[in-house]
């Protein structure tokens, strides 16, 4: 019994040193069966109320991604395999978190019993991710923008060289013209 006491002690320290929450629910239901202290630091929630509330995980559930959610955890426990997905959970501090759900399903006599996972926080890894798109768009951007900076000093630079040579053969044209008999003729041309 002290030998059982004590491996129960180190299973709860092992399974409160984790940086996510440990969970077991029933298959059929979805309802929790245990859930870790984590789910308090994590979510602002206490243990108690995962587990004596009906549907409380469905309850939280961001209102875009509950269908979905609820959708997989059925589809995974029917399947029987290991999983992990991810969706948005509201906290009690109404704070939105992303949430990557991993489970192994507990199957017993060729019927599935229960589910046992971990919900880790990976709404840092999200907004890090958002911040990368949104930097490799303003990339696109400039680099697009460069470009065509590049194509317009392009076009500028042979527009003078065009006028360049225009205004070289307008001064060539009017020496000549200076320099021509063209006075003589229309002096010529008068009389």
């Amino acid at each position: 019994d002290v030998a059982l006491s004590l491996s129960q002690q180190k299973m709860e320290a092992l399974i409160n040193s984790i940086d996510g929450i440990v969970w077991e629910r029933s298959a059929g239901t979805l309802r929790f069966t245990f859930i870790s202290r984590q789910s308090e630091s994590i979510l602002g929630y206490a243990p108690k109320l995962w587990l004596e509330q009906d549907n409380f995980w469905e309850s939280k559930l961001h209102p875009q991604d509950s269908a979905k959610a609820m959708q997989t955890s059925r589809e995974m426990a029917a399947r029987g395999h290991a999983y992990s997905f991810e969706y948005r959970f509201h906290a009690a501090d109404n704070r939105t978190v992303w949430i990557r759900e991993s489970g192994t399903v507990i199957i017993e006599n060729r019927r599935t019993i229960a589910l046992r996972g971990i919900f880790q926080d990976v709404t840092q890894s999200k907004l890090d991710a958002q911040k990368l798109d949104a930097l490799n768009r303003q990339l696109m951007d400039t680099s697009r923008q460069a470009g065509m900076a590049e194509v317009a000093t392009g076009v500028l630079h042979n527009v003078g060289n065009i006028l360049n040579s225009v205004s070289v053969s307008a001064t060539l044209a009017g020496e000549k013209l200076r320099g021509s008999k063209l006075g003589n003729l229309r002096e010529a041309a008068h009389l």
